[in-house]
Formats: C-alpha cells, sequence, structure tokens
C-alpha cells in the first residue's frame, strides 16, 4: 500500500477538498451540475497522481462506453459470445501490459504524435507505482463488471457522461471499494444531502485516518518493512514480530483508506460497498477471505468462481484454485505471484475440503476453539505474506530465518 509523507498529504489534500466542495454540491440540485462536479473532482485527483495517468484513463472510459454499445448491438447476433470476449480482453490488456512493464513501449510504438508534442511530465507512462497508486487494476474491474452487467441486461448502455462519471467517481480513484454501477447510482445526485450523510460519513473519514495514519504510521510502517527487507541480520523472534507488525498494518492501513473512500461518498449520499469486516479475527481461510478486501472477492467470486463450477460439486475445488489465482495475478504478472496463488488456493481449498466433510458440531465452537481457529488462519495469512514482500531468490531464506535456521 502506499506510504509516506506524500500519501499522507494527498490523502488530507483530497478530504478537505470533498469538505469544501459539499455545500456547492449541497446547494445547487440540478442533476447535470452534481454529475460534472463529481467528475471534475475525479479528473483532478488523478491528474494530482500524474497528468499522463488522466489520458490514458480517459481513453480507457472512453473504450468502455463504447464497449457498451457493441455488446447491446451485438445482442441477438450469432457471434454475440466473441464480441464479447474480445471487448473483455481489450479492457483487460492495458493493466496486463502495465503489469509487465510494458506499457509505455506500447504507447510510443502506437505512434501517437501527440504524446512527443506534450511536455516530458505528460509522457511518461513508466511509473508502474504511479498506476499502482492510482488503483488502476480497480478501474480495470470496475469496468468489467460495467460490461458484464451490460450483458445480462443489469445495466443499460450509459451516455459518455455518465460513464466519465462512474469512471472518475472521486471517493474510488486510489484504493477505495470496487464500486459498481449500483453503487454509484446517478438517482443519488438527485437525493438531498442529509444531517446523517454528513455526520456519518464524517465519522468514518475520521475512523479511516486513525487506522491509515496513526495506527500504520507511515514512518513506523516503512521502518518495519526495512527489518523484513533486510532480514539476514535480525534475530527469529524479532522477525517474527516485524512480520506479524507489519500484516496488522497492512490491514489498518488499507482498511483506514477504504474508510476514508466510503466517508468521502457518503458525504455526497452515495452508499459505496464494505470493504473489511474484521478479517483477522475470522477462525477459518474461507471466513477470512469472505470479509478480507469484499468489493474485490465478491466481484470475483460472481465473474471467476460462479464461471468455472464454484456452485457444483465436482469444481468446486478447482474453482477455488483458479479464483486463488486470478486473485494472485490481479496483484502482479510474476512467478512470485503465481506461488502466491498457489499457496493461498491450495490452504484455502484444503481447509474448505475438511470443514464440508467434518460433521456439523451440534453446537457452536467454544471459545477456546475459535481461538485456535483465529490463530491458526492468522498465521496461515501471515505466512504469505513473504512471497510478495521478500525477493524471490531470498524467500526461502526468510523462512528458515523465521525458524532460526537462516
Amino acid at each position: 500500500m502506499p506510504s509516506g509523507p506524500s500519501i499522507i498529504w494527498f490523502i488530507f489534500d483530497t478530504v478537505i477538498m470533498f469538505a469544501l466542495l459539499l455545500p456547492v454540491y449541497a446547494l445547487v440540485a440540478r442533476t447535470s451540475f452534481r454529475r460534472a462536479l463529481l467528475t471534475a473532482i475525479g479528473l483532478y485527483i488523478v491528474f494530482l497522481i500524474h497528468p499522463s495517468l488522466l489520458l490514458l484513463l480517459l481513453l480507457f472510459w472512453t473504450l468502455i462506453w463504447a464497449g457498451q454499445r457493441l455488446i447491446v448491438y451485438s445482442d441477438g447476433m450469432a457471434r454475440q459470445g466473441l464480441v464479447v470476449v474480445l471487448i473483455i480482453v481489450a479492457a483487460l490488456t492495458p493493466m496486463v501490459l502495465m503489469k509487465l512493464g510494458l506499457l509505455n513501449g506500447l504507447v510510443r510504438t502506437a505512434a501517437i504524435p501527440l504524446f512527443d508534442l506534450l511536455p516530458p511530465i505528460l509522457r511518461d507512462l513508466n511509473n508502474a507505482k504511479l498506476f499502482e497508486a492510482l488503483g488502476f487494476s480497480f478501474a480495470t474491474f470496475r469496468a468489467v463488471d460495467l460490461l458484464m452487467e451490460t450483458l445480462v441486461g443489469a445495466v443499460r448502455p450509459l451516455s459518455l457522461p455518465r460513464v466519465l462519471f462512474f469512471g472518475f467517481f472521486p471517493a474510488v480513484q486510489v484504493v477505495g471499494p470496487i464500486a459498481g454501477e449500483r453503487h454509484i447510482d446517478e438517482q443519488e445526485l438527485q437525493r438531498p444531502i442529509t444531517a446523517d450523510d454528513v455526520a456519518i460519513g464524517v465519522k468514518r473519514i475520521f475512523i479511516g485516518l486513525f487506522k491509515a495514519i496513526i495506527l500504520s504510521y507511515p514512518p513506523l510502517f516503512d521502518t518495519i518493512s526495512g527489518i523484513l527487507t533486510n532480514y539476514d541480520s535480525v534475530a527469529p523472534l524479532k522477525l517474527w514480530a516485524a512480520l506479524y507488525l507489519f500484516v496488522v498494518m497492512f490491514y489498518l492501513n488499507f482498511a483506514g483508506y477504504s474508510d476514508i473512500a466510503i466517508g468521502c461518498a457518503r458525504l455526497y449520499g452515495f452508499r459505496l460497498p464494505e470493504n473489511f469486516d474484521w478479517p483477522l479475527l475470522k477462525a477459518t481461510p474461507s471466513k477470512f477471505w469472505a470479509s478480507w478486501h469484499m468489493s474485490l472477492t465478491g466481484l470475483i467470486q460472481r465473474t471467476v468462481f460462479i464461471a468455472v463450477g464454484g456452485h457444483r460439486h465436482h469444481t468446486h475445488f478447482l474453482a477455488i484454485m483458479i479464483t486463488m489465482m486470478v486473485i494472485a495475478l490481479w496483484h502482479g504478472i510474476s512467478f512470485q505471484w503465481v506461488i502466491f496463488g498457489l499457496y493461498h488456493g491450495v490452504v484455502v481449498a484444503g481447509t474448505r475440503y475438511f470443514e464440508l466433510r467434518r460433521p456439523k458440531p451440534a453446537a457452536p465452537s467454544g471459545m477456546a476453539s475459535t481461538a485456535l481457529g483465529i490463530a491458526a488462519t492468522q498465521l496461515y495469512f501471515i505466512l504469505g505474506f513473504p512471497i510478495w514482500i521478500v525477493p524471490m531468490d531470498k524467500v526461502s531464506g526468510f523462512y528458515l530465518k523465521l525458524l532460526g535456521l537462516g
């Protein structure tokens, strides 16, 4: 997750902007004005992260608008399935190229002469960290969700201004929940802002700031990250403590950003989906993933798990493996993330196998059994972190160090 003084400034700048523009939004009840205002705030947030991303996302969401119309136009055609697949692949391609580090080269070889006329800051599309900070992957999954909802008839084709409003909805531009069209409903633009909206929004923002900036204090978070990176000279007990603190602070950081996003949206009357439900206090891996980054896991459950037979007995465990691999590769396309996906897939599928075959207890589990389950689930999750936070050639050494053998 992003950390350090720059992200603190960015978060405060964004929250203050939401607060300052709220009276304007409340006073002018015209739908077109409110839509334009929120879209403009989103455009500004993206511009703050990097101007070139603004150009890229404008093009991306314009293509999604065209894709919606192609899906509707192809309805009833013999090859509609092929059309839909090509549109989905086109929507996923920028994210995949970004994760492979090829996006900059593609843009330059696409013969876009205007890019050579722009200042260097507008031509720098090679900084993957900027894309990750922006949450370009979030935007991609939101776009795919919109296209799939269009395919099944749950969403009608939107006008270009409405697609841009959905795409640049300001509260979800960084790392907020993956909000679908049903969460960013234009009908909310017609609703007056209530005192409850403001009170709940402000409370949620302060909770988020407390989690993201106080409890997961960025300089301390960076210090702990340094301990994990330079584990060679660290005692095993200290390394265990650092790894545990890193995971807890990572969760608080991520959950805090989600709270801020949910709170900022609620100020304006929008109710975004919850993203976390105390996952570190769940007693099984499957319950953990049902409460961790719920907007992502819910989306992937709808689009991947069910599609590959997750609800059918003979394909249930294969669907779990595929789903966990998709979640892993969504974070990054590399051998490390493949290992990450295999690790979580095997553990979740394995524990799920025993859950389904174990006789259901006549009474709820006791406190001791629940506490043991929570501890085991935390250990499972914590041990998965070194796979991606430590360089691949040092992962085995990290685990040996935890065992006191390094």
